[in-house]
């Protein structure tokens, strides 16, 4: 009983060893596309609004273009939403916030306002809050505008001045005031000596004359000057990088992609390589003078294109050379079909070598038989190298349909 489980998997089977044409799977990539551009088009409808959603208090104004109907007639407006308001409470708490922040960030390097002696950290603006601060102080000669401070000739008891802070939010201002003592910087060794260096640099630079010289000796410490280079570790670790891909690449890959090549272009040839013996031998030749004359072609081809490179052939003349110096027929042919590493030319070796040896019965129904085979060889592997190119095919055809359904996305995305 036919089980009709099994005749679909018959069906299925029997459709997928044909090869789909190359100009149908094109065209069945360009019609997806096409129905997936109009179904992405007809699915936009028109969405009718109510309302507009206003930008947050520390957001930018929006603008909607919008289609208003009105009569049956349509025409484009443009909307403007202005941000939120804040409520007066809101407002103070947002001033507030600001204001605390600011305690944290203005400290800069310092620990505490009780002990100031690096420079401030006087910010202009907290985007989040949308609230911009502008400074000043009761001694600039002190602590200047932009927070940098000039303490050395502060008391070492320490001196107390005030900063002066204006926060702004749209119309509205609040004024604070930061207290703190500042103090003489607790220089270590070390940065005390930097300091020399750099005073002594600058007096040198005072000099006239064509160069600058530096100084030798500061505090009686010997000093000498190099310019830095940069480091070339990164770049020996990239080349280093690139030379294991290079040689890994001509090593393995190279010779493999090369290997698949000959042996490709080895199957393709074979029908060519037994017809031609077939016919030859079947004229009166020899094995011997049909590979000689084979190689004689395939020489007189090669004058022609210099570049032409048949493996095939190129075994094939070995083997006429092999047999011309004196290597035994039988073992010639039997190294031929070695040396092509393939199944199809060992089994050619292996008839002419045996009618050699032994005589084979019915040698020209063998060949003939041989070319039959080849020539369907050939033609299955047409059809894989077809199916093949197909497969490939599809690649930038996907890509190009990314690339429509970004180029349809993207602005529908950036118009919400």
């Amino acid at each position: 009983m036919n089980d009709p489980i099994d005749k679909i998997k018959t069906l299925i089977s029997s459709r997928s060893t044909k090869r789909i044409p190359r100009k149908f799977i094109i065209a069945a990539a360009v019609t997806a596309s096409v129905l997936f551009i109009v179904l992405i088009n007809s699915s936009e409808s028109n969405d009718y609004v109510t309302s507009l959603e206003r930008p947050e208090f520390n957001e930018n104004e929006s603008v909607w273009y919008l289609d208003m109907e009105a009569d049956g007639v349509s025409k484009p407006v443009e909307v403007t939403v202005s941000p939120k308001q804040l409520t007066p409470e809101e407002t103070e708490k947002l001033f507030e916030n600001a204001y605390q922040r600011l305690l944290e960030v203005i400290m800069g390097d310092n620990e505490s306002f009780d002990r100031i002696s690096r420079d401030l950290n006087f910010v202009d603006r907290f985007d989040d809050l949308a609230v911009s601060m502008t400074y000043s102080t009761d001694n600039y000669s002190v602590i200047d505008s932009y927070g940098g401070l000039s303490v050395d000739n502060v008391e070492k008891a320490g001196e107390t001045h005030t900063v002066f802070v204006e926060m702004k939010y749209k119309e509205e201002v609040r004024y604070y005031e930061i207290l703190l003592t500042v103090f003489p910087p607790d220089y270590t060794q070390e940065e005390l000596f930097e300091r020399d260096v750099r005073e002594a640099i600058s007096r040198a630079d005072e000099q006239l004359g064509s160069e600058l010289i530096l100084p030798e000796k500061v505090r009686d410490k010997e000093i000498t000057y190099v310019i830095p280079t940069e480091s070339k570790t990164g770049i020996i670790f990239l080349i280093i990088i690139f030379a294991g891909v290079y040689f890994y690449y001509k090593k393995y890959i190279v010779p493999r992609n090369e290997e698949e090549k000959r042996e490709k272009q080895l199957k393709q040839d074979y029908a060519d390589v037994v017809s031609k013996l077939t016919l030859l031998i079947n004229a009166g030749m020899s094995e011997a003078a049909a590979f000689n004359k084979i190689a004689y072609d395939y020489a007189k081809k090669k004058e022609n294109n210099p570049k032409l490179k048949r493996y095939a052939y190129e075994e094939i003349a070995t083997t006429a050379n092999r047999i011309s110096t004196g290597t035994y027929e039988p073992e010639a042919y039997a190294m031929f079909g070695r040396s092509c590493r393939i199944h199809s030319y060992i089994k050619l070796g292996n008839i002419l070598s045996q009618n050699i040896r032994k005589g084979a019965k019915d040698f020209t129904l063998i060949l003939r038989s041989e070319v039959t085979e080849a020539f369907q060889e050939r033609k299955m592997l047409a059809k894989k190298t077809g199916e093949e190119a197909g497969i490939r095919l599809l690649i930038p055809m996907i890509i190009q349909l990314m690339i429509v359904m970004v180029v349809i996305m993207v602005p529908a995305f950036m118009s919400f």
